[in-house]
């Protein structure tokens, strides 16, 4: 059995928890996770939402993919820590 890793495995569990979550919750209000495969002509985009603030974005395209999100709770957030700096290991480029 061959494993995906990286992009590609992020966007099949991404579409996974998005299909799950709208088989679980049919009424789009009550559904954490989302994945939109027509984003636009070359991109796909999932999101979660967990309704107290926290959420994520993720834009796949032919380039790759870049991940916005933002957790209160989380060590690195600047609600938690006082410090301005970006949190190290964050800036992470693939060519």
């Amino acid at each position: 059995m061959l494993v995906d890793t990286g992009i590609e495995a992020l966007r099949k569990l991404s579409q996974s928890l998005a299909m799950l979550d709208a088989i679980l919750s049919p009424e789009w209000e009550y559904r954490y996770y989302s994945f939109d495969s027509k984003w636009s002509a070359n991109e796909m985009m999932a999101s979660m939402r967990d309704g107290s603030g926290d959420g994520y974005f993720i834009l796949f395209n032919q380039h790759g993919a870049i991940i916005k999100g933002f957790a209160h709770e989380s060590s690195m957030s600047p609600w938690v820590s006082k410090s301005e700096e970006v949190w190290p290991g964050v800036w992470v480029r693939n060519l």
